[in-house]
């Protein structure tokens, strides 16, 4: 089993029940981190990457930072067995699910009004 840092945007209910989720599927062990915990600026300086700014979970796998649909690709090679069949939706191209990713990103707020990155209010 390895271990893999993880680190979401924000701590709306919908990235905490993400988090939820992603501990249940996953077999391996998890360091899940929010953008603001002060240890992430360190994980900042030791993997440089122009990806650090987007509003994006983020994986830190070995030497690189994957965003996006990479990000949960990769992490679902890591998941139960139970859950392989969920991998499927993986086989579409990266721009379909990054594109996919970027629509609910910017729309938590339809599941949970109190997302302390995006709120109804960001829509106007």
């Amino acid at each position: 089993m390895s271990s893999f840092i993880v680190v979401i945007d924000g701590d709306c209910q919908f990235c905490q029940f993400s988090v939820r989720i992603l501990r249940k599927i996953i077999s391996s062990d998890l360091i899940i981190l929010a953008q603001h915990d002060p240890g992430v600026s360190d994980l900042e300086k030791q993997f440089p990457s122009e990806f650090w700014s987007m509003d994006s979970i983020k994986l830190i796998k070995e030497q690189q930072v994957l965003i996006k649909s990479e990000a949960i690709a990769y992490l679902m090679r890591e998941a139960k067995f139970i859950y392989q069949p969920l991998r499927i939706f993986f086989l579409l191209p990266k721009s379909v699910l990054d594109r996919g990713y970027d629509w609910v990103a910017p729309n938590r707020y339809f599941w949970n009004n109190t997302c302390s990155i995006t709120s109804p209010a960001d829509k106007v």
